[in-house]
């Protein structure tokens, strides 16, 4: 090898050596910039993320993917949507978008906490969350972060139907239970009221207009199974408990 080209290899291996030095610098590790949480109440701290993603002081920016988040979706039930960005050279933003619970289903002697989708994202012995308990729903197995296997199709498209309305009103903390078992005569309490919601159709209307005057009546039964209705009287109606 003539002396050229031993500069060229030398001055190579220099190039390469500093290179990888450069990649090994402290500058590297991750430093999180901001942690962007869409919850009211969030479930999970910025610590629990760190700690799933892998995340600690000298953990190299280049060693966080998109397998990451990916990891973070898989272990944490309660998040909905993730995403991260890179800002040179070791910066890093996390926006997390969690679950909102929305109710309790009873199953083998505890609860699943479910979202919308009936997805579930906890299972707990006790009901923590001042949420309905949904009656008449035969679940045939679920999976943290997955929505129920229901054994009825029917009650399937009605849980999630009612559980995306119940995302748009304050008064699912005030419902203690709901029954969904005959679609056609469903149920839904509120304390001492009974509120008839008749079958599925025009719920979106129904839980709208018991959203509006629930706190007016504290006792009796409730029939808002004509609210809606194109047909007979599109009012509600109460009367006393028998």
């Amino acid at each position: 090898m003539d002396k050229r080209n031993q500069t060229k290899v030398v001055f190579g291996f220099i190039i390469i050596f500093s290179l990888l030095l450069l990649l090994i610098l402290p500058l590297w590790n991750v430093e999180i910039i901001e942690y962007d949480v869409t919850s009211d109440q969030p479930y999970y701290s910025q610590r629990d993320i760190e700690i799933v993603m892998g995340i600690t002081e000298n953990t190299h920016i280049l060693n966080i993917t998109s397998n990451n988040v990916e990891q973070c979706m898989e272990k944490l039930p309660f998040i909905e949507s993730m995403s991260i960005e890179k800002i040179f050279p070791n910066k890093l933003k996390i926006k997390v978008t969690e679950r909102i619970p929305l109710g309790y289903i009873s199953f083998s002697g505890s609860y699943l906490l479910i979202s919308t989708k009936a997805v579930v994202i906890a299972e707990q012995r006790e009901r923590f969350y001042s949420l309905p308990l949904i009656e008449g729903v035969k679940v045939e197995q679920f999976s943290l972060g997955q929505p129920l296997t229901i054994l009825n199709d029917e009650h399937m498209l009605a849980l999630e139907l009612i559980l995306n309305e119940f995302k748009k009103y304050d008064i699912v903390s005030n419902i203690t239970n709901i029954n969904i078992g005959n679609l056609e005569q469903i149920h839904l309490y509120i304390g001492k009221l009974n509120v008839i919601i008749g079958n599925i159709d025009d719920f979106d209307k129904k839980i709208a207009w018991l959203n509006s005057i629930y706190q007016e009546y504290t006792v009796g039964v409730l029939d808002l199974s004509n609210v809606g209705s194109d047909s007979g009287s599109s009012s509600a109606v109460l009367r006393p408990l028998e």
